[in-house]
């Protein structure tokens, strides 16, 4: 009889190593999904795209920016900007576009920038600034009613490959997670 005792005290005592061993694989699994999302969340970039029709300064100045509002800094694969639906591939394509008066002979002064490939924490990035000052006024009110119909579409990931796409058109909607950036056309993608 003992020994059917000691045999049902050795299976008892196995089974609940399996089980304690079980518990822990589960434990340790659980805390390292923990730790990933720790580290997803403390390197997500979040980007944003505004327009604006004065400068800091509260000069009259028309600007197209991008800021990176997330945590960590966000790898820019390719930026379209957009207006009404089309995209744009520079400023002389936006400004003929959305705001060219027929027949005039005036000389058009703009400030862009081409897409930087890393944007740090809460970098900004002005893609496009048209000064009141140093252009004719039909052009700028022109371009100050027009900006609210130009819109922007980014993808870009962050230091872990993590990539979303961003459309500034979907207003209240955060960027779609996408596996990897798709190919754009260059025709597509801004270029300054």
């Amino acid at each position: 009889m003992n020994h059917n005792r000691s045999k049902s005290v050795d299976l008892l005592l196995a089974l609940a190593a399996v089980l304690i061993s079980a518990i822990s694989v589960y434990v340790a699994t659980v805390a390292n999904r923990v730790q990933e999302q720790l580290l997803a969340a403390s390197t997500w970039p979040s980007l944003q795209f505004g327009s604006s029709n004065l400068s800091d300064t509260l000069e009259p100045e028309i600007s197209l920016s991008l800021e990176n509002a997330g945590v960590g800094p966000a790898r820019v694969r390719w930026v379209s900007l957009r207006y009404r639906g089309e995209a744009v591939a520079n400023q002389s394509q936006l400004l003929d576009r959305c705001c060219r008066i027929p027949d005039a002979k005036e000389t058009t002064i703009t400030i862009t920038s081409s897409v930087q490939p890393v944007m740090k924490p809460e970098a900004e990035l002005q893609l496009f600034r048209l000064r009141k000052s140093e252009n004719p006024k039909r052009l700028w009110d022109a371009m100050n009613v027009e900006r609210h119909h130009i819109s922007a579409q980014v993808c870009y990931c962050s230091v872990l490959d993590d990539c979303w796409i961003f459309d500034s058109t979907l207003v209240g909607r955060e960027a779609q997670p996408v596996d990897s950036c798709p190919s754009l056309a260059a025709s597509d993608v801004w270029s300054g």
